[in-house]
């Protein structure tokens, strides 16, 4: 999700976009969000609305890509390092294929 889609959900829709990236159904995010199940069934449909998606499943994989690269997580530049460096480290640890 680029940085202009995020702009244009709200606060509450981010949270929500961002619990279904971890897994979590409706439900569970109404109870954490201490909200009603169908103002959570709402939100969802403003997030399909508003990132121009028309199935669950894409909105479940641009919820995945936001809750493992939130708008706050480093730069594809340093994450690309980091990644390299997590890469290299557990080959160290595996040894040679």
């Amino acid at each position: 999700m680029s940085r202009q889609q995020n702009k244009k959900l709200t606060t509450r829709e981010t949270q929500i976009l961002e619990l279904l990236g971890q897994g979590l159904d409706t439900r569970h995010i109404a109870a954490i969000l201490d909200i009603a199940y169908y103002t959570v069934r709402k939100h969802r449909s403003n997030i399909l609305i508003k990132l121009q998606l028309n199935t669950a499943a894409q909105l479940a994989c641009v919820a995945v890509q936001t809750a493992l690269f939130p708008p706050s997580a480093p730069t594809s530049a340093s994450a690309s390092k980091l990644i390299n460096n997590n890469t290299e480290s557990a080959s160290r640890i595996r040894g040679p294929p």
